[in-house]
């Protein structure tokens, strides 16, 4: 049958079954390391693709509403581009994203896909699974692209770049080969922070002294804010990330914010007096350079002297900037706000969890790692042992990056922010720690 509006045939849509196709493998590797291969830029260019082919990432943003573009160059010198549209992100279960793509200059390739992993003890099994318009279109994706072949090919090179870094790997601290470059260093960061985690993002997280940030710099800076919809998740997705931030004894009793077009919005009452939310780059120091970053996503949940304290301060700066004010705007409104007690002072006891293992804290390094943060009316840190060699304690100043003085302050208060680093997630598995 014939479409009436373009004379072509008619694809029939046919069932599941014949929609779908599936590959599935087992490999010898914990979940988390496959993981890591799937979602870290620098390795799933070593692994991605068909025997002979090559990948070159334009941008890989593995979150939900993420977007993921590339270019896969066959060995005859075609080039496939593909555009992704990430759906669901939950570490370390499942990715989903939408596909669109083909040879360049045409896009008949489109599919819904899901990547599966499953713990099987030390072993996981990875299925893929694709989904088609129709059973024709499915048939030509096979046929024409070779769908089939090329995702085992596919899926042999994950292994071998898998044994070639357990191979490699002595004691989980590997020595990266010449020829692979950086492929494997995920094996290193499993075992450790990097020391160049900017401490700049001192209410998102919090790792190292300020002393290392400016000694290494800061290597993207992000002047203005995006569109608001760039800053934007799905409702369900930030309430289950912003709930991750704290172990479910704790998360799961708290209120729950999310995001809207105008500022945090509750979205779950809670019982506990805690409040968990998903904070973005705004909430960091007002002179750190990834202010802007649209890709941060910080879950944190506050305890009820932060949700009292320490909350009203990042909503109030959420609420002006995405009413589009100047950051000096925005301490000037904030010193008034505090002198006319419009906002309660920083309340004894102020702490947050801030160990889920799907936030996005920064672009440098390792973009995340679990930790505790305190929040002190203290001017210097020199009584927690903050920074010292070997002491999991960090600290910074909660205003700006560089220190001030009272009367730079002009009105703000003194308050440091401490941050512990904790060996596990919020669901109870290992973390790396810092090493000096």
């Amino acid at each position: 049958m014939a479409d009436g509006k373009t004379g072509k045939p008619k694809d029939k849509v046919g069932t599941v079954a014949d929609r779908q196709i599936t590959i599935t493998r087992v490999f010898d590797a914990p979940r988390e390391m496959i993981w890591d291969a799937w979602t870290d830029p620098e390795q799933i260019v070593q692994w991605w693709g068909p025997r002979g082919f090559t990948s070159t990432i334009h941008e890989m943003d593995v979150r939900p509403g993420g977007v993921w573009k590339s270019t896969m160059h066959g060995p005859d010198g075609t080039d496939y581009l593909n555009h992704c549209v990430f759906r669901e992100v939950v570490r370390p279960e499942r990715i989903v994203y939408e596909l669109t793509g083909g040879r360049k200059g045409d896009s008949d390739f489109q599919a819904d896909v899901s990547w599966i992993f499953e713990a099987q003890g030390e072993k996981t099994k990875l299925t893929l699974h694709m989904l088609f318009p129709t059973a024709e279109t499915r048939d030509r994706s096979a046929t024409t692209y070779k769908v089939i072949e090329g995702g085992n090919e596919t899926l042999d090179r994950l292994r071998e770049h898998l044994a070639d870094g357990i191979a490699n790997a002595d004691g989980g601290i590997v020595a990266c080969p010449d020829q692979r470059g950086t492929n494997m260093r995920f094996l290193v960061n499993r075992r450790r922070f990097a020391k160049t985690i900017a401490w700049a993002a001192i209410s998102l997280l919090g790792m190292l002294g300020i002393r290392q940030l400016q000694a290494q710099g800061v290597k993207t800076q992000y002047p203005r804010i995006a569109p608001i919809e760039e800053y934007l998740m799905d409702r369900n997705a930030e309430i289950a990330l912003a709930r991750s931030a704290a172990p479910e004894a704790i998360s799961k009793d708290a209120t729950v914010l999310v995001l809207g077009r105008h500022g945090y919005e509750t979205a779950v009452e809670g019982k506990n007096g805690f409040v968990c939310m998903v904070e973005r780059a705004w909430v960091g120091a007002f002179d750190w350079p990834e202010f802007g970053n649209p890709k941060v996503r910080g879950a944190d949940c506050l305890n009820p002297p932060a949700a009292r304290s320490i909350l009203p301060l990042a909503e109030m700066r959420t609420e002006m900037v995405l009413a589009g004010r100047t950051k000096t705007d925005i301490v000037d409104r904030i010193r008034a706000a505090l002198s006319k007690r419009e906002v309660p002072a920083l309340e004894p006891g102020a702490m947050s969890y801030m160990m889920s293992k799907v936030s996005y804290l920064t672009d440098e390094d390792d973009h995340n790692g679990p930790h505790l943060m305190f929040y002190m009316p203290l001017a210097d840190s020199a009584a927690w042992g903050a920074g010292a060699p070997g002491s999991p304690v960090g600290s910074g100043p909660y205003w700006f990056i560089s220190e001030k003085t009272d009367q730079e302050l002009n009105g703000l208060p003194p308050i440091r922010v401490f941050t512990v680093e904790v060996g596990k997630w919020s669901d109870g598995t290992a973390a790396p720690v810092h090493q000096e």
